[in-house]
């Protein structure tokens, strides 16, 4: 929800087309709004409860050309013990696979978590990969306990994302 009120309000405060210039079209704002509250991750989480549906929106803040900071938030409607948890972490992307390790917080604690992911379409048109670029995505990510001696849950999740 974080980073759908972040999208959100990077739409609304954008500036101003200049005098004469063009002016917002409505159907690009609301389809900026819509991507914004919808989920960019959809998938399963696994954890020794079972199986839960996992919901996420996730922002990713460019560093340098292949490293970016995400965040994200999820929300697992079905579990008690990760029913929303929070992410912060480092992300390095490549044209097709991508990799990361962060932080997340939930009901249950505080977990390491790494992650693998797998760009599914590429909107390249000669951008590099610093440009704003939207990519569907493969992800998986587990959450290991502080210690590295406990895995306590893993998601799956296919969605989007931009960068």
């Amino acid at each position: 929800m974080a980073a759908a009120g972040l999208t959100f309000l990077a739409t609304v405060v954008a500036p101003a087309p200049a005098a004469g210039g063009p002016a917002p079209s409505s159907g690009r704002v609301g389809t900026w709004i819509l991507l914004a509250l919808l989920p960019h991750d959809v998938g399963a989480l696994i954890s020794g409860a079972g199986g839960d549906v996992d919901l996420g929106w996730t922002i990713q803040v460019p560093l340098l050309v292949r490293h970016r900071i995400a965040a994200s938030l999820d929300w697992s409607p079905t579990s008690y013990d990760h029913r929303v948890r929070g992410r912060l972490g480092y992300r390095f992307a490549t044209r097709c696979p991508f990799f990361g390790f962060g932080g997340s917080l939930d009901r249950s604690g505080a977990t390491w978590s790494p992650e693998l992911g797998v760009r599914l379409a590429l909107d390249e048109g000669g951008r590099s990969l610093d440009q704003a670029s939207a990519a569907a995505h493969i992800l998986a990510r587990a959450d290991v306990a502080p210690r590295f001696d406990a895995l306590r849950s893993v998601s799956v999740l296919i969605g989007w994302s931009l960068y």
